[in-house]
């Protein structure tokens, strides 16, 4: 048995420079976890800010009330679910996964995180599981930044993950930096769970090449969900035959 299929109209509208300032006024506020100590990261972020561009963004704690501060403005959201709501929020919404385990200590994961509630906002996550592992993930948000006309700064997509050496021993470097062969396993499962019609067909594979293009940043595993996703397409297009 099939689901009914239905036709979507237009593509949904992507965002993918997410603006820190523009014309010299913020556009986005940084959300830190209560913790005294993130205010440190917040504070580097505005003091490179403030000698780029003389501009400081507003700095929440995640226990405030900001809610109706952040309507119209994109987020650096700093911490992981377990001290940051926003964070939390991201996580029930498979934005984000940064929590008491991963990235792992003093490692990090920068990543924009574009239009989550589907109202044009951005988020500049940095995913932490302590305080060493956001100031790493600031300074590279800071090598990353990028100017446009007088008094603009923005950042493009991003996807940089720094594990930390916990997490390492769990995590195969090759996962993290795929080679063709293992993309060709992954594939080749794949189509064989699809020719056999095991049960998910190939929903785990497209989900496991999803989790690891997060996991990861590499396009490898973004181009072999793109395939695997035409294929199960054309899969669920054809006879029905069990």
């Amino acid at each position: 048995m099939r689901l009914n299929s239905f036709s979507i109209r237009k593509p949904k509208k992507i965002f993918l420079q997410t603006l820190l300032v523009e014309g010299g006024e913020a556009k986005s506020v940084i959300v830190v976890p209560d913790e005294e100590r993130y205010w440190e990261v917040a504070n580097y972020v505005n003091e490179r800010l403030n000698e780029m561009v003389g501009v400081s963004l507003k700095v929440f704690k995640s226990g405030e009330a900001f809610e109706e501060a952040l309507k119209s403005l994109n987020i650096i959201a700093v911490g992981n679910i377990m001290n940051n709501r926003v964070i939390a929020d991201l996580y029930s919404l498979y934005y984000a996964f940064s929590d008491g385990f991963f990235p792992g200590l003093n490692g990090f994961e920068l990543r924009t995180i574009h239009d989550p509630w589907g109202d044009g906002r951005n988020v500049v996550l940095i995913g932490s599981r302590n305080v060493e592992g956001a100031r790493k993930g600031a300074e590279e948000l800071i090598k990353s930044l990028k100017f446009r006309e007088e008094g603009t700064v923005y950042v493009d997509k991003i996807i940089r993950v720094a594990l930390g050496e916990d997490v390492k021993k769990i995590v195969p470097a090759e996962v993290m930096k795929p080679t063709e062969r293992l993309i060709q396993r992954i594939e080749e499962k794949a189509v064989e769970a699809m020719e056999t019609e095991a049960h998910g067909n190939l929903a785990p594979y497209i989900a496991l090449a999803g989790f690891l293009y997060y996991l990861s940043g590499s396009d490898k595993y973004a181009e072999l969900f793109k395939r695997l996703i035409y294929l199960y397409e054309s899969y669920y297009r054809g006879p029905i035959t069990s």
